[in-house]
């Protein structure tokens, strides 16, 4: 923050370090910071009289005095120069402009007489209020003050309002102030304010009901814990654990609801004491249900895969019949720790439950269960990408990928495919190249992906087997390292 005050300790330091005095002709030259130390005064007032004009001066500018050091800078144009630099004026002409007895130093309790107190102002047409001092807030005195008037005055009209010259004119000139009979006026009729936490509504019975307000203040609950147990059913009568009614609403303002909502007192105690919960034992209606139906899920997954592994397409649409969500599912698979495998040149995804009887029989049937069948012997023909790729075929790809990282490590910021494409004389196209190398890319994710979701039952040679024909073990490892290292 740019040094102001000189009252305070750490703009005087910055000021003593940066004031200039020189000896003129004329007299002595101060700059801004030899300015605020002897005459203590702002930063801000002295900028603010030299835009404005000096009353002092009827209304001129102090002219900033031109030494050889001084001409051959720019003057700052805030302080009267035309440019940058730093400006020195003239003792005599700060005398004759700071020469007003309204200038005080920082920090003085002296007010004018006009001023009872620093919100209070007196003249012969009587008391004023500031707009603090008046407790009333400063979009509702700018309403009322304009044409539109005030409802709470005579005829509608405005409040009475002028400007008066500051009480602390180092700041602001002058400030504007209310008249005090309009103010208490306008007080005594508004609507008083309605404590509701004194005043609980009660309906014919007798019984109380209490605001979301008076629940706050009376026992500190939430609006968070009154929406849970409004919605939440209860153990000990019919419905919800917090009964409520509609009641009109005691506080009326411009824009508030005619009605608000109110609860009933015993109910809210009796959810404090831990009395309701909607069964027996202490815990919800809402968690009993979701146990129940976690519970079911888990019995129905076991029963699932208790003879082995089973497709998760197959296990979704069994579940769907049985009424059970894919969420419902996944939170009783994390419970069993069931086993992601996948099998087959397609590589088919099933779920295998650890622990279960006859585990390699299982796993040799799953084997045969998820190698696809020729076209030609009644089974599903193979689309568009369900051909695995050789590892003769992806070793091409490897070498343009480690190419185009070396290049891409000598290069830099400068590295693009296009560049690439014209250093290495590739025939292929630009397009051709970006494919190959992005599509490597993903072939190496999803590789690491599924060997690191395989577990133990599918052995390497299986799994190299079914993804990548024709690769050995140490480029296996290769591939997925470099998949980790990316």
């Amino acid at each position: 923050m740019r040094p102001n005050d000189p009252s305070k300790q750490r703009d005087r330091e910055h000021f003593a370090r940066n004031s200039r005095i020189e000896s003129t002709p004329d007299g002595r030259a101060l700059n801004l910071s030899a300015i605020c130390l002897k005459y203590r005064i702002t930063a801000s007032l002295f900028y603010n009289r030299q835009r404005k004009g000096w009353p002092s001066l009827n209304g001129e500018k102090i002219k900033p005095y031109q030494t050889r050091e001084t001409r051959r800078l720019r003057l700052s144009p805030i302080a009267g120069g035309g440019g940058l630099g730093e400006n020195l004026y003239l003792e005599a002409d700060l005398e004759r402009g700071l020469g007003e007895k309204r200038l005080r130093a920082p920090g003085s309790k002296r007010l004018p007489k006009e001023w009872l107190n620093d919100f209070t102002y007196t003249d012969t047409e009587g008391d004023w209020l500031t707009a603090r001092g008046t407790g009333l807030s400063h979009v509702s005195l700018l309403r009322w003050s304009t044409d539109v008037g005030c409802r709470f005055l005579d005829k509608r009209r405005s409040i009475r309002w002028k400007k008066v010259p500051h009480p602390n004119p180092r700041r602001w000139d002058d400030v504007t102030v209310y008249s005090r009979k309009d103010i208490d006026t306008i007080k005594a009729r508004r609507r008083p304010h309605v404590d509701t936490d004194t005043e609980p509504y009660r309906d014919e019975a007798g019984q109380v009901y209490l605001t979301n307000r008076q629940l706050r203040k009376k026992y500190g609950v939430s609006e968070s814990w009154v929406r849970y147990w409004w919605r939440e059913r209860s153990r000990l009568h019919e419905g919800y654990a917090l009964r409520s009614m509609s009641i009109p609403n005691r506080v009326l303002q411009k824009g508030s609801p005619s009605r608000v909502w109110a609860f009933l007192e015993e109910d809210v105690a009796r959810c404090i004491r831990g009395e309701e919960g909607g069964v027996a034992g202490g815990a919800s209606w809402t968690t009993t249900r979701r146990q129940k139906d976690h519970d079911k899920t888990v019995e129905f997954l076991r029963n699932t895969l208790r003879r082995g592994p089973v497709q998760s397409r197959e296990i979704y649409l069994l579940a769907q019949d049985s009424g059970i969500t894919r969420w419902m599912l996944c939170r009783a698979k994390k419970e069993l720790s069931v086993v992601n495998i996948g099998i087959g040149n397609r590589y088919q995804w099933y779920w295998w439950l650890p622990g279960t009887s006859k585990e390699r029989q299982a796993q040799t049937r799953a084997r045969k269960a998820g190698r696809p069948k020729l076209a030609s012997a009644g089974g599903e023909k193979r689309g568009k990408g369900s051909n695995v790729k050789s590892w003769t075929e992806r070793q091409s790809d490897l070498a343009l990928v480690e190419d185009w990282e070396r290049f891409k490590t000598g290069f830099s910021d400068r590295a693009t495919y296009l560049s690439f494409r014209r250093n290495r004389d590739l025939p292929a196209s630009l397009n051709e190249i970006r494919k190959l190398i992005e599509k490597h890319y993903r072939w190496e994710d999803r590789l690491l992906e599924m060997y690191e979701s395989k577990g133990r039952l599918i052995t390497d040679d299986a799994f190299i087997q079914a993804s990548a024909p024709g690769m050995t073990k140490q480029e296996l490892r290769y591939v997925l390292r470099r998949a980790r290292q990316r």
